[in-house]
């Protein structure tokens, strides 16, 4: 009995340092308590992490990516992913001060988070040091912090090549949490749970993936990757904003295929600025993950020299890691500029339709349908003029339309005529294009469609005040119908007999022009309604007010 005791409490004792080795990395902050921030380059789990293949997965994510893609079909040579590869555009691009957004999110449980606020802020500012000090005149600004409780994803499942549960909890993370990604870099700080392979430190997407401006857009970073003296992120935003690995050349791509970078290319007649990580001023190298040169050949048997193991895009170690290469500023800059614009600040600035009136025009049997729109950038509802607007019709027609919005951001296509129509002329908008703009389609309106019961709208007078609502009777929807020949306050509400207010439909200031506002009246009884407008008296407008009342007929 007490041998067997014994060896109980030995086995017992003889995994206690195992098991707390393998949370040591978890630390359990409190948001509210600002602690000194940690220093990754004092963690023994960091330190030891760095000297593992893998610690950087976003090149074997591209991998998998590419796959998805199809892009193992392009053609021969070194693939390129857009301009800036291109060594006569990247050199053509001005260097100029850059703000990137970033939004972080950290994620915890109950018991606390894996990093404190003291800790982002310390690994922003090394990273903000970083860039600053090599000529790229790229900064950071971070626009909050996000502090998530999520038990599940705190700690990401433990590294395996290939994929795999710890690249699945990532974008589990990133479709859970991703905060506007087309407008600025979201960043995601977990923990990750001990494996034999060791633990990644940061995984990146690239700005030519199509998933860059998604919810699967931004990077991860191990929280043991995060604090001062750490230049794990550092890393992984230069993958985010176009940057390779320097042994991109040599390591991660065919033994002297297309791609490689051989150790003298201009002697051997080898063009290094369109291989390997298209940077000709950062020397080809191997993975390297010390502070002196690798030493060894290329695959043709020459030296490699001296390389350039002080690159952040490599992988040595903190302490020596210092620069970035003049070429790798300016890939930098054009990757930034060109693939990512909406993550500046004074970049790119949304846009959407703010609203799609749809009126009808008739000529004897003839009708078609007239979409009048408005796109703005503000909740105050400016508008933008100049927008390419592509949309088609759907319904009773399917012809498309392109038309550019006037200087106050309201546009009109007008659809094919239908003879005798009955049924319905929908129209949708497909994009809206202008430089220094996106389309953000979550906001606003996309379609409107208007019913040929509506013909009666043909009756309303341009250019003066109209109103009428079809149909009528109604069981139990009804479209109000009218007119503005000027922008207006207007307030438009139905009372039963009795005089009682059932609804208001409107109480806004809106522009001039056609106007239709649905009424479903499924929780009020049979009878007779009134419906009241009252439009006019505008700050900008002092006209005098219009009132109209009319009746309508509900019968169910």
């Amino acid at each position: 009995m007490k041998r067997t005791l014994a060896l109980g409490l030995a086995i017992l004792f003889a995994f206690v340092p195992v098991a707390l080795a393998t949370t040591a990395h978890v630390p359990s902050h409190d948001v509210n308590r600002m602690e000194a921030p940690q220093r990754p380059t004092d963690n023994p789990e960091y330190i030891e992490a760095k000297q593992n293949p893998h610690w950087c997965g976003t090149n074997e994510i591209w991998e998998m990516r590419k796959a998805q893609l199809g892009l193992y079909k392009a053609a021969a040579g070194c693939p390129q992913q857009g301009v800036c590869d291109d060594p006569a555009y990247r050199d053509g691009t001005v260097i100029e001060p850059l703000t990137v957004r970033v939004i972080v999110h950290v994620m915890g449980d109950n018991q606390g988070y894996v990093v404190d606020q003291a800790t982002v802020d310390a690994t922003i500012t090394q990273m903000n040091a970083d860039y600053d000090a090599n000529g790229t005149s790229i900064q950071f600004t971070n626009v909050a912090t996000r502090f998530h409780r999520d038990r599940q994803l705190k700690c990401i499942a433990g590294y395996t090549p290939g994929g795999g549960g710890w690249w699945s909890d990532i974008q589990k993370m990133k479709n859970k949490y991703a905060e506007s990604p087309e407008s600025q870099c979201n960043i995601y700080i977990s923990c990750q749970d001990y494996s034999p392979w060791g633990y990644l430190l940061g995984v990146a997407t690239f700005p030519w993936d199509p998933d860059a401006l998604t919810a699967q857009g931004g990077l991860w970073l191990n929280s043991i990757a995060c604090g001062t003296g750490g230049h794990t992120l550092t890393h992984e935003m230069g993958h985010c904003l176009g940057l390779w690995h320097t042994h991109h050349g040599v390591t991660e791509v065919e033994e002297c295929g297309d791609c490689y970078e051989f150790a003298d290319g201009a002697t051997y007649g080898y063009n290094n600025d369109i291989r390997g990580d298209f940077a000709v001023d950062t020397d080809p190298t191997p993975v390297n993950y010390y502070c002196s040169p690798p030493g060894g050949v290329d695959c043709l048997g020459h030296p490699w020299g001296r390389t350039h193991y002080e690159n952040y895009m490599g992988y040595g170690p903190d302490d020596c890691i210092t620069d970035f290469s003049v070429l790798q500023s300016r890939r930098l800059q054009c990757w930034t500029k060109d693939a990512l614009p909406g993550w500046l600040e004074g970049g790119e600035k949304p846009m959407w339709v703010q609203y799609i009136n749809m009126g009808l025009e008739s000529k004897g049997p003839w009708t078609n349908a007239v979409a009048n729109l408005k796109v703005v950038e503000d909740e105050a509802g400016t508008g933008v003029g100049g927008v390419t607007v592509s949309g088609h019709w759907y319904g009773l027609t399917s012809d498309s339309d392109v038309f550019t919005t006037a200087s106050d951001g309201t546009g009109s296509c007008t659809s094919d005529k239908v003879k005798n129509p009955s049924g319905e002329f929908c129209f949708q908008v497909d994009d809206l294009q202008k430089g220094g703009y996106y389309w953000d389609p979550a906001k606003g309106v996309i379609s409107n469609c208007i019913s040929t019961s509506a013909k009666l709208v043909g009756d309303l007078a341009a250019g003066e005040f109209s109103i009428i609502n079809v149909p009528n009777p109604f069981n139990p929807e009804t479209d109000i119908h009218y007119v503005l020949p000027a922008e207006a306050k207007v307030t438009l509400e139905v009372y039963n007999l009795l005089g009682q207010q059932v609804v208001t439909l409107v109480d806004e200031i809106q522009n001039s022009g056609y106007h239709i506002v649905h009424w479903n009246a499924a929780d009020v009884p049979t009878g007779v309604y009134f419906y009241r407008i009252t439009a006019g008296g505008t700050s900008r407008d002092n006209r005098a007010e219009f009132t109209a009342t009319k009746s309508m007929i509900l019968m169910k």
